[in-house]
């Protein structure tokens, strides 16, 4: 049960009546979401062992830290303390591993976990999407301990994906403390990630060295066998489906159970190549011998609505087969969240509440959307509250392990009280001691705040806070839309991807190759057509024993995170030492030669950099860029990047009326596969304390060049529809002169600036610029709107869209039609151009709602930087963002052709 605490006009009367018999202003909210949830928690709940009055004390410290934001809050809801519902371990099961469980303190289990195993005995695939923190870990090990212990001595296998190296680790605790407690009876268990060395992988996975044996065996001694247990990511199997190591196909041979945890990562195209490693895995099974239609999943998620539906497309199981566990049977604790009021600069306020944590005693996370806000927040902490730095810490992807295991060990020890985190630390790691949360803006999808939420309170009573971004277009539609983002949204992806199927149909053929007359079944209804294509260009052949082959080793030319070629990674160097390991793409647009990059030095400072050099494919060794010894404190570095986009093929079109034009005034839309190539032509540097820049644009003498394919989102208007966005502009133009604000002067100012010339409209008459700049100008606005508010449209598509997930070019050919294009910035696509294809009218309609709804500008037809978002990676910035004829033109009808 939820309650949504409220406070009507008289209470707030009668809270201002009596203001002076208190010393301070406690929001009436809080206060009274904190009796509300006391009372439940002494009259209803029954919190788990002797938690209670550690409970009530936590919850008590929240209080005073809501006071200190009194007349910031928004909006709160209090989900209440719950019983747990307890059930006996069956009879049945193996007696060493019901006597493991008592000793790891589990004599009796929930009943989800109980639902579990009786579903997968019944050989059933199983989707469990109870909330966070309620035992989901043991749903799939008590099932897969009791199903391979059950089989011996000739046990079954089992595999364990995840998608995070850190959530593999930490699931490695708890399979080991599982496995430890069997005694002579433990299972063979492996883990092998990207920290193994490949020089080393195959001794590990063979037996040479074991990495979770009885206590009475040693490395030694261990037999070499293949392991029960095999723990990996997808990443990894990706090529590891390629060894022919003899203990690799035993273990294939006798493989009966997949887990998949964190399966709502598995949307968009993610899920996509996840699907078609599956059917690589069918394939390899088979070939050694296996029953690959005898596979069963077991899957975990707190934060999808449509899980088995999602099972399905990742399995090619049919749904029948597939059993839903989402009533929990564990008891839940208290868990407070809390809504503060749009802040304009998120960083004042964000130190404010985690300074007020540390102040009451509280261990908190706080949660930034990219890396550069972690270093801008931790500089804005060490600034206001220079006495607390030494409890903070960074933590985000690239950090070197030993600082993360440093950072994480210090939070646990207790010394350490803040971290501020990027996604990295979103799932996957177990922190019981977090007490309280906070979001620095909505971080993309529902499932993403409800992870993110999910890691404060595992072990009392949580609090969790969302900061909203007034300057966000989305972030205000949620603010004043509160109750959309609590529950789950649907995750899908499309296993017959163009580019992703390819790929994967390339790697089976070159593992162990397919057969021709199995394709359809292992692969679905596409992959003869796909096939056909493949031989026809020569990449791959059929043998004499109609055997679909592949001579070359094509596994580093597709990424599992991505559809297109696996990407070399650069090393960051600091003073001799690589202090991070960053992507290529990434390393093009962050580390550019003269950038200002942002590290963690060895003594855990964060600190920024001058970058003096950039090598990418050097002749030998590693690409690298190297970093300037002297910290650069007071300067931030910009790319100027530019995206030309190739069209190879279209997909769809669409077409939406545009309101006051005549009859064939229309916008269309085309959604396609493109070539698109990121061009980084030089950098702007700005101060930190002033804002302004500090000098003119730094061009390279060569630019610098990142390609790859993605699904593009092509925007043009007909002629009719020119006709009426240049009507409507005028009456934009009439509205400057009658406005004051500095951001209309801005505008008014930009417009006949672009209108005397630009780049853009180069080699136009008079008599077409004024209609291509007003073109231009809606278009441009309307894809601000469009990709601003991905986050709440796209999540379908996408595992977390946003504007970091798409690109914009505008084009105007020499007769002044104007075209739009957005592309995907992940190679093989990131799923919001579909998303927004495929919800246009929609998407368009949210977007002139944010406008009409403007706090700031009272919705007129200028706009401002709160309703039409400036967050879109753009080089048009010379173009005026007009609300009045962006999403505004646009009705809410559709045809789609």
């Amino acid at each position: 049960r939820k309650r949504v605490v409220l406070v009507n006009d008289a209470e707030r009367l009668r809270i201002a009546t009596s203001q002076h018999r208190r010393r301070s202003c406690v929001d009436p909210r809080v206060v009274a979401a904190a009796a509300l949830a006391k009372k439940q928690q002494q009259q209803e709940a029954k919190p788990r062992g002797d938690a209670a009055d550690a409970t009530l004390h936590v919850a008590e410290r929240f209080r005073g830290v809501c006071e200190g934001l009194a007349g910031t809050i928004s909006y709160v809801q209090v989900t209440p303390a719950a019983p747990a519902a307890l059930c006996d371990v069956p009879a049945d099961v193996p007696a060493p591993l019901r006597e493991a469980l008592r000793r790891l303190g589990f004599a009796r289990v929930y009943a989800h976990q109980l639902e579990t195993l009786l579903a997968v005995r019944r050989g059933k695939d199983v989707v469990v999407t109870t909330p966070t923190s309620s035992g989901k870990s043991l749903c799939f090990n008590l099932a897969v301990f009791d199903a391979l212990m059950a089989t011996r001595p000739e046990s079954a296998t089992a595999m364990y994906l995840f998608p995070l190296n850190s959530l593999a680790k930490d699931q490695q605790k708890k399979l080991d403390a599982l496995n430890g407690a069997l005694g002579n009876a433990s299972l063979r268990v492996v883990s092998l990630t990207g920290d193994v060395p490949a020089s080393e992988r195959e001794s590990v996975f063979c037996g040479a060295a074991v990495a979770t044996a009885a206590p009475a065996e040693t490395a030694a001694t261990a037999p070499a066998r293949p392991p029960d247990v095999f723990v990996t990511n997808p990443d990894l199997l990706h090529h590891q489906l390629a060894r022919e190591w003899p203990s690799w196909l035993a273990f294939l041979a006798r493989l009966r159970i997949v887990v998949l945890d964190e399966a709502h990562t598995y949307g968009g195209v993610f899920g996509a190549h996840l699907a078609n490693l599956m059917r690589r895995l069918y394939n390899a099974v088979e070939s050694a011998g296996g029953e690959p239609h005898a596979l069963r999943f077991v899957a975990a998620s707190a934060t999808i609505a449509n899980a088995a539906e999602l099972l399905v497309r990742l399995t090619s199981h049919p749904q029948s087969g597939v059993v839903a566990i989402s009533k929990s049977g564990a008891g839940a604790l208290c868990r407070s969240v809390v809504f503060l009021n749009p802040a304009e600069d998120l960083l004042p306020c964000a130190c404010r509440v985690a300074a007020l944590w540390v102040q009451h005693g509280l261990q908190g996370i706080v949660f930034c959307n990219t890396l550069q806000a972690v270093d801008d927040l931790f500089a804005a902490f060490s600034r206001h509250y220079p006495r607390l730095q030494h409890l903070a810490r960074c933590f985000y992807a690239s950090l070197p392990a030993v600082q993360k295991a440093d950072a994480l060990g210090l939070l646990s020890a207790g010394a350490v009280k803040l971290l501020f985190a990027t996604s990295a630390l979103e799932a996957g790691v177990d922190l019981p001691r977090l007490d309280c949360c906070l979001l620095l803006g909505w971080p993309g999808a529902r499932s993403r705040f409800a992870q993110r939420v999910g890691r404060a309170g595992r072990a009392s009573s949580g609090l969790a806070m969302f900061l909203p971004d007034a300057r966000s277009a989305v972030d205000r539609f949620i603010a004043a839309h509160p109750s959309a983002v609590f529950g789950c949204e649907e995750a899908t992806c499309d296993p017959d991807y163009p580019s992703v199927l390819r790929g994967h149909l390339r790697c089976a053929a070159a593992e162990r190759g397919v057969a021709v007359k199995a394709l359809p079944r292992l692969f679905g209804a596409a992959a003869e057509a796909t096939m056909r294509a493949l031989v026809a260009e020569g990449a791959c052949y059929i043998d004499d024993g109609d055997i679909f082959r592949c001579a070359a080793r094509p596994h580093l030319s597709v990424s599992i995170r991505g559809g297109g070629p696996a990407r070399s990674t650069v090393d960051v160097v600091l003073n001799d030492s690589v202090a991070e390991r960053v992507s290529e793409e990434q390393a093009i647009t962050r580390l550019y030669p003269g950038a200002v990059y942002g590290v963690t030095t060895e003594r855990g400072a964060r600190e920024c950099f001058r970058v003096r050099e950039l090598a990418l494919y050097p002749c030998a060794g590693q690409s690298r860029a190297v970093l300037a010894s002297t910290p650069c404190r007071n300067t931030r570095t910009f790319p100027v990047t530019y995206l030309d986009v190739a069209p190879l093929e279209v997909w769809s079109t669409q077409t939406l009326p545009v309101a006051g034009g005549t009859c064939g005034a229309l916008l269309r839309a085309e959604l396609g596969w493109a070539a698109v190539t990121t061009v980084v032509s030089g950098y702007k540097e700005r101060d930190i304390s002033s804002g302004k820049s500090l000098a003119q644009t730094r061009l390279f003498a060569e630019p610098l060049r990142s390609r790859h394919t993605a699904p593009y989102l092509q925007i043009k208007f007909t002629k009719p529809a020119s006709t009426a966005v240049l009507a409507r502009t005028g009456d934009v133009l009439t509205a400057f002169a009658a406005a004051e604000s500095t951001d209309t002067r801005l505008k008014a100012a930009q417009w006949d600036k672009a209108l005397r010339g630009c780049r853009l409209l180069a080699g136009l008459g008079d008599a077409h610029r004024r209609v291509a700049l007003a073109d231009s100008c809606a278009l441009h606005t309307l894809a601000h709107q469009l990709v601003g508010l991905a986050p709440v449209h796209a999540a379908a598509t996408a595992a977390a869209a946003g504007p970091q997930d798409v690109r914009e070019a505008c084009v105007v050919d020499r007769g002044g039609s104007v075209s739009l294009f957005l592309a995907d910035s992940a190679d093989g696509g990131s799923g919001v151009c579909e998303g927004i294809a495929a919800r246009l009218a929609e998407a368009a309609a949210a977007a002139a709602w944010v406008c009409t709804h403007c706090a700031h500008c009272g919705g007129g037809l200028i706009g401002c930087s709160a309703c039409v978002p400036t967050a879109l990676h753009c080089t048009y910035n010379f173009l005026p963002l007009l609300a009045g004829v962006g999403a505004a033109l646009v009705a809410p009808a559709c045809s789609t052709v």
